[in-house]
């Protein structure tokens, strides 16, 4: 069996061990009421999240949280933040910085951190997400928020998908909500018990909706994946995966962005792959998408959406529907990624490699 498939069918049990620890009131539900106390107690003016590749896109879905209630947050690339900031700065004005790394070894914020050291920074604050307890990040940062996706070592998969519930979890508790509410905690007992037929056996629907999907796409050399809002997340995480596994050059990028310019691209070749979370995105996107099918070039595209009634009256053979059961916009995203898991395995196989196997890289470290 090929570790990567093993590992994606690991993921409901993965967030379902991700919730047990954060529901335990002396372990992550200890944490997550500390950050409510330390919130009120000194309110940072500004968080900055950063994370390489999918540490960074993880975090969009925190940091549009927080945007949306007021808080001022952005996400950063560790590369881009290492080399052009000033730190010593960054810490007098108690700008909250959180590190997300899965190994807590990514090359970059280790030498963040050594950089912050330097600097005099101020790691109160500090904090860090990752799945590795002693790690570089794991030891500097001031709070440990841990993800409890166990062992993985191929293309992050599990790792992932349960960030994605941490980072959801811990900006609740920034934005001095109840962390994990009686409400989210039975939002979260039902995705996971959706999804655990759908991707944990080969029998699953998802596997069978990877075969779906490929006969109505087909062969191509490029693809995109739109959203906006907390899709972005699916959408950049998505074009890194197949780049990773099936190496096909894919674009992830936002609708708004897609319009200018990029639709001139479309034509009867174009393959692209519409992730909406959310009734604004789904108004948002349904023009688009009408236009791709037809006075656009005629493309083919599937639309990933948990609000498929919005799309209703375009009719085309170009267009493939999945829907998302899950209609909160911050779970949404786990759905989406673990539904297209196994359409990005069935195109690597295609082309004749071993989904999760790196060709000219290997696992993140440090």
């Amino acid at each position: 069996m090929v570790v990567f498939i093993d590992e994606l069918k690991d993921q409901p049990q993965a967030l379902k061990d991700t919730l047990l620890y954060y529901q335990d009131p002396s372990q992550g539900g200890l944490l997550l009421n500390k950050v409510r106390l330390i919130i009120k107690k000194n309110k940072p003016k500004h968080i900055i999240y950063t994370g390489m590749g999918s540490s960074f896109f993880d975090s969009i879905l925190a940091s549009n949280y927080l945007t949306e209630r007021g808080i001022s947050a952005d996400v950063r690339d560790t590369g881009e933040f290492l080399d052009f900031s000033q730190l010593s700065n960054i810490g007098t004005a108690n700008e909250l910085i959180i590190g997300v790394s899965q190994s807590g070894e990514s090359g970059e914020l280790v030498k963040l951190i050594q950089r912050m050291k330097e600097s005099k920074f101020n790691f109160e604050f500090f904090w860090g997400i990752t799945n590795t307890a002693e790690s570089t990040l794991g030891n500097a940062a001031r709070l440990r928020f841990l993800t409890k996706g166990g062992m993985e070592t191929s293309v992050t998969s599990k790792t992932y998908t349960t960030s994605l519930l941490v980072q959801y979890l811990l900006a609740r508790a920034i934005s001095d909500e109840e962390p994990l509410s009686e409400q989210l905690n039975k939002e979260i007992l039902n995705l996971i018990e959706i999804i655990t037929p759908k991707i944990g056996s080969d029998s699953g629907s998802f596997w069978s909706l990877a075969k779906k999907i490929d006969a109505h796409l087909g062969n191509y050399t490029f693809i995109n994946f739109i959203g906006h809002g907390t899709s972005m997340t699916t959408v950049m995480q998505s074009a890194l995966n197949i780049k990773e596994l099936a190496k096909i050059y894919a674009e992830g990028i936002t609708v708004g962005m897609f319009r200018h310019g990029p639709v001139e691209i479309i034509d009867p070749n174009y393959r692209g792959i519409v992730i909406i979370n959310d009734l604004t995105t789904a108004k948002i996107c349904k023009p688009v998408i009408q236009n791709i099918l037809d006075k656009w070039g005629k493309g083919k595209i599937v639309v990933i959406t948990n609000y498929p009634e919005e799309l209703q009256g375009i009719s085309s053979s170009n267009l493939m529907i999945c829907e998302n059961p899950i209609k909160n916009p911050y779970l949404a995203p786990i759905y989406d990624m673990i539904m297209l898991q196994p359409y990005l395995c069935l195109k690597t196989e295609q082309r004749g490699f071993v989904p999760g196997e790196f060709r000219n890289t290997q696992k993140i470290t440090k």
